[in-house]
């Protein structure tokens, strides 16, 4: 349920249309296409869920291809893989194999408030909200 409530299937559904209409359509309308997806992107990234940030991370790489705009293309690579990092210090951890219910539930709740901080918290670079 919460997967659904955070729109991402609705950025899939985009990132496709804009794929199938890329090879239809002018240098300019690419441009601004690419300028669309980089904001819608950007809106999605603003949110607090590793789905969300990994689906505005796909539409603003996509979309700075599209404007071919070197430096945007870069900073999403960045954000990639420092969230590859975050998700690796979590696996590392083992949070899944946590034994202690209660310390889990306590995780948990932090979690869902914001999940990109909880995993920074894990990789060492942020602190539970």
């Amino acid at each position: 349920m919460t997967s659904l409530a955070q729109a991402t299937s609705h950025g899939m559904w985009l990132l496709q249309r804009a794929r199938a209409s890329k090879a239809h359509l002018s240098e300019d309308e690419q441009r601004w296409l690419g300028r669309l997806l980089y904001e819608v992107g950007a809106r999605l990234r603003d949110q607090r869920s590793r789905l969300e940030l990994e689906m505005g991370l796909r539409l603003q790489m996509f979309g700075s291809e599209l404007t071919q705009h070197v430096p945007t293309r870069e900073e999403c690579i960045a954000a990639w893989i420092q969230l590859g990092n975050w998700e690796g210090a979590v696996k590392k951890a083992a949070y899944d194999r946590w034994p202690i219910g209660p310390l889990r539930e306590e995780s948990c709740e932090h979690r869902a408030r914001n999940e990109l901080a909880w995993m920074q918290a894990f990789a060492g670079t942020g602190e539970l909200p």
